[in-house]
């Protein structure tokens, strides 16, 4: 809902437990509660079901009634919806559905859940420059004085793949006649260097969806891309899958 759980959840549940205060009261006059009761209750009730969080619901009854006598009575009810809930109609609560729906289910395993709350920005490689695919002899003396940890091979402004820096400054090396003429340019698809297939993430993604990503593309190694103020899109870094598995070893060990 665009205005939230929370309220829908405590006004949903202040109906229910209203009607049903009101239908004591003329069921059983004698034994029944102020109807006033039985809306605090049932919107503890509703609030710790729908959101699965029985303590969150009854600390919010107490700061809203001021008052501890009713904790007892609120806290059986909470205990009776939420087991209803998640043991009779097996349902989950509210962020986890909402997370679910959008293919983002947080994981339930240490690794997973590591992956899932670390930036992609933190173990990124920034040492990256993008390189026309047909090379020119005036660009190969600046990728030998200052070599790049990687080069994003493009063309026509379309990434293609990526290549290591060190692999091609060392294919430059060995082969200065395919750059010494200074009238054509050097076509990367013919060095023999290894090529890492790529896949495309953004700047606010995670370890976990930046594999995702890999994973259904088929990649080898993710470009990350941000914005800069006027709204270009800008190549941050590299990760590769490696990267990602000597930080997830690092993390758990």
């Amino acid at each position: 809902m665009p205005i939230g759980i929370i309220g829908p959840s405590l006004f949903i549940g202040a109906c229910v437990g209203g009607i049903m205060g009101l239908l004591g009261q003329i069921v059983v006059p004698d034994i029944a509660s102020d109807y006033t009761l039985y809306i605090v209750i049932g919107m503890a009730a509703a609030m710790g079901a729908i959101l699965n969080a029985p303590l969150a619901a009854i600390l919010a009854v107490i700061e809203l009634t001021q008052s501890v006598t009713v904790a007892m009575p609120a806290l059986l009810a909470i205990v009776a919806a939420t087991l209803t809930n998640t043991g009779v109609f097996r349902q989950h609560s509210a962020h986890q559905t909402v997370l679910k729906q959008l293919q983002r289910l947080v994981p339930n395993d240490p690794l997973n859940q590591l992956l899932h709350r670390t930036d992609v920005s933190s173990s990124m490689e920034i040492s990256v420059v993008k390189i026309p695919v047909l090379l020119q002899h005036s660009a190969t003396q600046p990728l030998l004085m200052a070599t790049p940890t990687w080069c994003l091979v493009e063309r026509d402004s379309e990434p293609l793949y990526l290549i290591s820096g060190a692999e091609l400054a060392q294919w430059l090396t060995d082969n200065p006649g395919e750059v010494e003429a200074q009238d054509q340019a050097t076509d990367l698809t013919e060095a023999s260097i290894r090529r890492w297939t790529i896949s495309e993430v953004p700047i606010q993604a995670t370890l976990r969806q930046t594999l995702d990503s890999m994973r259904s593309n088929t990649a080898e190694a993710a470009c990350i891309y941000g914005r800069n103020a006027s709204g270009k899109r800008v190549l941050e870094g590299i990760v590769t899958r490696e990267t990602i598995e000597k930080f997830s070893l690092s993390g758990l060990s």
